[in-house]
């Protein structure tokens, strides 16, 4: 294909799909390269006004200032506003425990977006095409995305634009070709150690001796999956919109809700897709489900998600683990842990009545020795309960036999005095520390959800 009707294609795309417009200005992510400088070369053909936007990921030693260099000279020579930032991406990556590939996507997509807003840009433009779709197609088939990933990427995304979509990387080389344009090379794009050098270096090839028009067929493909995720995002919607409910927090849906066989587990994958669980996850998830594992607990890195006889339930992980925390003094204090309050005082006597909740209890306070901890339960924890003539009994067992949820399980505040449970909040007191009619002094204890 000669470069004009290269270009005739491109210019189809765009207006196809509505990505530009003749009277904006847009941020082009120019890294270099082949592909992000035939992109500017594209916009000065066009007239179409843009700045540049360059990241230093300060991976390649110098040449990382050699790319730099090369994108700079060429916007002052074009009189182009020149955007450019550093990153310690490899510091990034490890204080994240991400990957470098990973680290320096976010990193750039972060700033790009910052920049855009700051300086009123109509969009983020990038020189992705179509090679770059199959390979991310692939990697995301290998992975078990869904089918999103199958989709690949959109020529708008919100404010990212790619209108290089529709054309390969042989085209933007013979583009390329035709315009004179300057570049680097990127040394890195030659190790197979990176998943998406892989994948262009050792599967493509394999795959196009089956199709030769493999990256053509795949924005074909891309198109169509599109249209097809549209159709299933709305059907899963309005039935993850029915099951799901919202309870303080935490999301609940009956397990029956995700028993269908048909689409199930689709439900199940997209519900918890969401909030960092995978699909290598989903599997033994369903197993549970319909094995009837009440109590099992899976976790992704900012939600848990427990399973009872009936339900599941979603929560997001505190921002900071429990810390359990000393009291050494009961005289009329009030502390306030994780969205709860909790009051201590002594008393000359005792209430003759209060709810049987058990989250207001009296004790015998000369029974209490200081420091008192409050903490969250443990596998193991055992207490003497109330009105059980000193039958030893574990936690675990008490919650069982109260049906509580794992969720809540997690959430309840167990208190302590020398290695002995007192009080369990919300279950019971233990038969050691009740109050007799010896009792001369009364300690009350009051745990508070806050805001109820």
């Amino acid at each position: 294909m000669t470069p004009s009707k290269i270009i005739q294609k491109v210019d189809q795309y765009i207006a196809e799909k509505k990505l530009l417009h003749s009277k904006k200005t847009y941020l082009l992510a120019i890294s270099g390269g082949l592909d992000s400088m035939t992109l500017c070369h594209y916009f000065l053909e066009k007239k179409i006004s843009f700045a540049i936007a360059h990241c230093n990921f300060n991976l390649r030693g110098s040449e990382s200032q050699q790319d730099e260099s090369l994108v700079r000279d060429f916007a002052e020579k074009h009189q182009i506003k020149f955007h450019r930032i550093t990153f310690q991406t490899a510091e990034f990556a490890e204080a994240e425990g991400i990957s470098i590939q990973m680290a320096a996507r976010q990193l750039r997509y972060q700033w790009l977006e910052a920049e855009r807003k700051k300086y009123f840009y109509e969009a983020t433009v990038t020189a992705h095409h179509s090679n770059d779709n199959l390979e991310t197609i692939l990697l995301n088939f290998s992975k078990g995305t869904g089918i999103s990933g199958l989709r690949g990427m959109h020529a708008k995304s919100k404010e990212l634009i790619r209108p290089f979509l529709c054309i390969n990387r042989a085209e933007i080389a013979a583009l390329g070709k035709a315009w004179n344009v300057a570049y680097r090379e990127d040394s890195s794009n030659a190790s197979d150690k990176y998943q998406r050098n892989f994948i262009r270096h050792q599967v493509v090839p394999l795959l196009e001796q089956i199709n030769p028009h493999l990256s053509q067929s795949i924005t074909q493909h891309s198109e169509y999956v599109a249209a097809a995720e549209y159709i299933y995002k709305a059907f899963i919607q309005k039935k993850l919109h029915r099951i799901i409910q919202l309870e303080q927090g935490i999301s609940k849906a009956p397990i029956r809700a995700f028993q269908h066989q048909v689409y199930g587990k689709n439900l199940l994958f997209e519900w918890l897709n969401n909030v960092g669980f995978t699909s290598n996850q989903i599997p033994d998830i369903v197993h549970a489900i319909h094995t009837k594992q009440s109590g099992k607990i899976f976790l992704s890195t900012t939600h848990q998600l427990s399973c009872d006889r009936t339900f599941m339930y979603l929560i997001q992980k505190e921002e900071n683990a429990f810390i359990p925390l000393s009291v050494e003094d009961f005289t009329e204090q009030e502390l306030t842990i994780q969205h709860k309050k909790i009051t201590f005082s002594i008393q000359q006597t005792a209430a003759k009545s209060f709810d049987d909740t058990n989250q207001t209890v009296y004790l015998d306070a000369d029974k209490i020795a200081v420091p008192l901890l409050i903490r969250t339960w443990n596998q193991g924890d055992y207490m003497y309960p109330l009105g059980m003539k000193m039958k030893k009994k574990k936690l675990s067992d008490l919650f069982s036999n109260q049906k509580v949820p794992n969720h809540q399980k997690q959430a309840l505040l167990v208190f302590e005095s020398h290695q002995k449970i007192i009080f369990v909040e919300g279950i019971r007191i233990d038969e050691r520390f009740k109050i007799t009619d010896q009792t001369t002094r009364f300690l009350k204890i009051s745990v508070q959800n806050i805001g109820e």
